[in-house]
């Protein structure tokens, strides 16, 4: 048999720029070396570039580091409300913001595929299957994740997974390691055996991103070793970028259109790698004609990086795990000269390793690590962090038992139809709990079991998934006043909304039998379930629902107590979705349509009202950006190991600041619809240029 070849991408959407590796081979196979890789950078200057230069266009009609508002746990609030403001005024959301970055991207990265194969036929590129990844760090929320996921999809990019960046980072590493072409290190192998444990430290031009990892399998070739993660991710706003702010102080620039001309002349002398003068002279054009210039000697320079290279330093001391054998810098930031010595002061020069110094040269350690398809790492020995479930609404024989088990208990409404009847309702119901330990790559929760009320001729359902870090357990409130039943209640602080989802399903089609409710109303009682899958940083929720011979009722008609003993075969299976931002192309079922909407209210059964169709992206009202950043390398040597001493100082003085998260959502959501005595009761259980770097961070 004939082997099928397939072009595979990894995308990075970084900080400040974006940078991208292919690599065309056979299907199933993966990138053995690094050197294989093709490197796409995305920092050559841009017409955006060129207007702020020229004082086309000001300064804050830019959006900058939009990547940092994806940070659960920062310190620089301001930037994040800056990003917000921005995209509000531009009229974008993150997902259409990134979206527009990613459909620059994708065709530049295939013409770019072109250049590679000139002896191939004109349309190989063209012709060959696409594999899609895109990296993300450990430090983010799954809601962060989800919007790269749906970014994805509205830049109509092949079907895309998301890989965490730490993870493909430390494939690289260890396979530049173990392959003596390109340990020029000289790392003794040994100290890789079974049971040791490493750190990553990945930097860019934004962030830390910290994981420590345990050899699990030893072998010859890295990307195949095995790693166990032993300990939570961890970092922080503590890149290259943050460098940058401090010489903009440093100056007194508070008029935003004083930034770009002043980073940009920053950079050039950041990056001159060891070839600094006594001090540099940095020239900045105002926007309304004046031109000043900032002497900035070397010790000035070196200070500008001692709070940065602190904080960097505290989050690796804080990750670290006694007995850690190494550990790594990747990252653009990460090959610093100056970040590397006082990382060596601090934790000894035996210890700590760059790409510089394992391979004599940088390398983008994400975008080719997750070329090599890191399947050795085991990250589910580790509880989650995080709890998934669904709203559901109790009847009054749950609602006295809950009464008996918690003092925040409330009747908040009387039914609909069943005027006698108290009902419970917004109540939380776990699909998976924080703390789990699930010791399996893909994981698969318990079954949920949902039933939904239908009166005749409706065929809509609308089912909503939440997601929290906080401490949460079944049957407590998901809204933030337990007692109303107001249209205008809105959810908890500490509970985000996953994804909304409605889909049509038709219960007569699939032969279910008439009921009547106490009214005499025609109705249906249809029966489905929910269960999480989740693998890295992908998280899927499947929906499905059961033929009525399936039999998941007890003998009063509720989903069974006991949901390990209902049995559902496959051909029971009568319609099947899933809470992702791709549409699943295996679906059997494709009569039953699945209807992409926003969020909407957490309702059982709407009407069967037409769906609209989704508008067309509308082209971005304002230019965009990710402007340049990127880490320093060695200066003149004495100087810069004085300053090194200075650096290792300040961070044994400085005290921590902890980081809270900011408060991002709040989301609000329709409750149930008012009272009406003659509708039963919808229920719902459940190429560089002069003057610009070719690097990004």
């Amino acid at each position: 048999m004939a082997s099928v070849q397939v072009m595979r991408v990894v995308i990075d959407w970084g900080t400040t720029h974006g940078k991208a590796a292919v690599y065309v081979g056979e299907k199933g196979t993966f990138l053995s070396s690094p050197g294989l890789a093709h490197i796409v950078q995305f920092s050559s200057p841009t017409d955006l570039d060129y207007k702020l230069q020229k004082n086309e266009l000001p300064e804050e009609s830019a959006i900058n580091v939009a990547k940092l508002s994806l940070y659960p746990n920062h310190k620089s609030a301001a930037i994040a409300k800056q990003v917000e403001e921005r995209l509000e005024a531009a009229g974008r959301t993150k997902p259409q913001f990134i979206a527009d970055h990613l459909k620059a991207m994708w065709p530049a990265i295939i013409a770019y595929a072109k250049t590679q194969f000139d002896d191939a036929e004109e349309d190989y590129v063209d012709g060959l299957d696409k594999e899609l990844q895109m990296s993300v760090p450990l430090l983010w929320y799954p809601s962060s994740n989800k919007i790269m996921s749906e970014a994805a999809e509205l830049a109509s990019l092949p079907r895309t997974e998301l890989v965490l960046e730490p993870i493909a980072a430390a494939a690289c590493v260890l396979d530049a390691i173990t392959a003596n072409s390109w340990n020029k290190s000289k790392f003794d192998l040994k100290r890789l055996a079974k049971g040791k444990l490493i750190q990553v430290v990945d930097l860019g031009g934004g962030t830390c991103d910290n994981v420590t990892c345990r050899v699990s399998k030893e072998s010859a070739n890295g990307a195949t070793m095995g790693l166990e993660v032993v300990s939570q991710p961890s970092g922080g706003l503590c890149g290259s970028y943050f460098i940058d702010q401090e010489f903009l102080k440093s100056i007194g620039l508070s008029v935003e259109s004083f930034s770009a001309k002043a980073r940009r002349e920053f950079e050039l002398a950041k990056i001159k790698n060891g070839r600094w003068s006594s001090f540099e002279l940095i020239r900045v054009s105002a926007g309304d004609g004046r031109r000043f210039s900032v002497d900035l000697p070397l010790d000035k320079m070196i200070e500008l990086h001692r709070t940065v290279i602190a904080e960097v330093i505290e989050e690796t001391k804080k990750q670290l795990v006694p007995g850690t054998e190494a550990i790594f810098l990747t990252g653009r930031f990460g090959d610093s000269k100056l970040l590397f010595d006082a990382m060596c002061e601090e934790f000894g020069s035996k210890v700590v390793y760059n790409t510089v110094r394992i391979n004599g040269a940088q390398v983008e350690a994400v975008v080719t690590g997750a070329l090599m398809r890191y399947t050795g790492i085991i990250s589910r020995t580790l509880p989650t962090r995080y709890t998934f479930g669904i709203q559901r609404d109790i009847d009054k024989d749950d609602g006295s038992k809950y009464t008996k088990i918690s003092e925040n208990w409330a009747i908040v409404k009387y039914d609909a139809y069943i005027e006698k009847l108290p009902v419970v309702e917004g109540r939380w119901s776990s699909l998976l709990n924080k703390d789990t330990v699930t010791d399996q790559d893909p994981y698969i929760s318990e079954s949920t079991w949902l039933q939904y009320i239908m009166p005749l001729g409706t065929s809509r359902v609308t089912e909503t998934v939440y997601w929290t870090e906080g401490d949460i357990t079944d049957h407590q409130p998901i809204y933030s006043d337990v007692q109303a039943f107001d249209q205008n209640n809105t959810i908890k602080s500490n509970i985000e909304v996953w994804e909304t989802k409605t889909v049509t399903f038709d219960p007569a089609r699939h032969n279910f039998k008439v009921s009547y409710d106490k009214d005499d109303q025609k109705q249906y009682k249809a029966f489905g379930r929910m269960r999480l899958t989740s693998s890295g940083p992908n998280t899927k929720i499947e929906w499905q629902f059961v033929s009525p011979s399936a039999k998941p009722p007890d003998k009063r008609g509720r989903p069974k107590q006991n949901q390990k003993t209902i049995v559902i075969k496959q051909d029971e299976i009568i319609s099947e979705h899933s809470f992702v931002l791709r549409s699943e192309t295996r679906n059997p079922f494709p009569h039953d349509d699945v209807v992409s909407g926003p969020v909407l209210p957490a309702q059982a059964v709407s009407s069967a009202a037409e769906s609209q169709p989704d508008a067309p992206l509308e082209e971005p009202s304002k230019d965009v950006e990710m402007s340049g950043t990127v880490g320093m390398s060695e200066g003149i040597e004495e100087a810069v190991e004085e300053g090194v001493e200075e650096i290792v100082e300040e961070v044994q003085r400085r005290v921590r600041r902890p980081t809270q998260r900011g408060a991002e959502m709040q989301a609000e959501r329709d409750r149930r619809r008012k009272k009406n005595g003659t509708t039963p009761r919808k229920q719902h259980i459940l190429p560089d240029s002069d003057g610009y770097m070719d690097i990004d961070a």
